[in-house]
């Protein structure tokens, strides 16, 4: 009788450790799961030079773009204009202000200081003027081009009326092409300027914090204007700091500038 019942016994047998092995081997597998690093997908940082766009800012109330045709460099330089590559959204071969894509800067500074990109040129002098919404000058000057492409840096000087918090200007640069001063031919760009009013927060963080921060707090905050001028002064005194050199690409990059990131500091 036992011979009998014998292969149920053993398909029952069978079943039952069949059954034990699965429980084994699901227990593992949960275990290797939980144990194991969970992989999330996070979102790239930006970096701590960025610019962030400032909020609540409403647009220019000055006209922003030249009126006359503008090739972006002068017809004599023509065969030099394939020396460099393009930017997000203009060419780094013609005359560009170093502002956001909005090319509205704000401003903390009664006199700020203006930074412009001069590409290769034979041409001698840049012209910079700076208007307010009214379309009065408040000041015009004019620079040598001894050296290009590079940066160019043009500061309000304090004997000129101080910008108004709350007031737009706008601000034009060309090339003088041809000494006669034949405009039509001149390149010209223009932006404009917002002078705002720090908050409390972001003035006592100022007064205490060192050239390189008071960088990131800029940027953080939206100030364009004070961001790259003081980097850039930054850079021109140490000239080989790699930490310096990439807190100028970053911030560049940032607004859209990354054709520039090397171009020199001229002034």
């Amino acid at each position: 009788m036992a011979l009998t019942h014998c292969p149920r016994y053993i398909a029952l047998f069978s079943a039952t450790l069949l059954q034990s092995v699965l429980l084994v081997g699901l227990s593992a597998a949960v275990t290797a799961q939980t144990q194991a690093p969970k992989l999330t997908q996070s979102s790239p940082r930006k970096g701590k030079f960025a610019l962030e766009p400032p909020k609540g800012q409403p647009a220019p109330k000055v006209t922003i773009g030249g009126g006359r045709r503008n090739p972006g460099t002068c017809p004599q330089d023509s065969s030099m204009a394939s020396t460099l590559p393009k930017v997000v959204y203009t060419k780094a071969r013609t005359l560009l202000p170093l502002l956001p894509m909005t090319r509205l800067g704000l401003t903390i500074e009664a006199y700020p200081t203006f930074l412009i990109y001069v590409p290769p040129t034979s041409a001698q002098i840049l012209e910079f003027k700076l208007e307010d919404q009214n379309g009065k000058e408040v000041y015009q000057t004019q620079l040598n081009l001894s050296t290009t492409p590079g940066v160019i840096r043009v500061s309000l000087p304090t004997t000129r009326s101080a910008l108004q918090v709350g007031k737009d200007y706008k601000w034009v640069v060309s090339i003088a092409c041809q000494p006669d001063g034949v405009k039509p031919q001149d390149p010209l760009a223009s932006g404009a300027i917002r002078r705002v009013q720090p908050d409390s927060a972001l003035a006592n963080q100022l007064k205490t914090a060192n050239a390189l921060d008071r960088v990131e707090l800029y940027a953080r905050s939206g100030i364009w204007f004070e961001a790259v001028a003081d980097l850039a002064a930054l850079r021109r005194s140490q000239p080989h700091n790699q930490a310096l050199a990439s807190a100028w690409e970053e911030l560049l990059r940032s607004v859209g500038l990354s054709a520039i990131t090397t171009a020199p500091l001229i002034n």
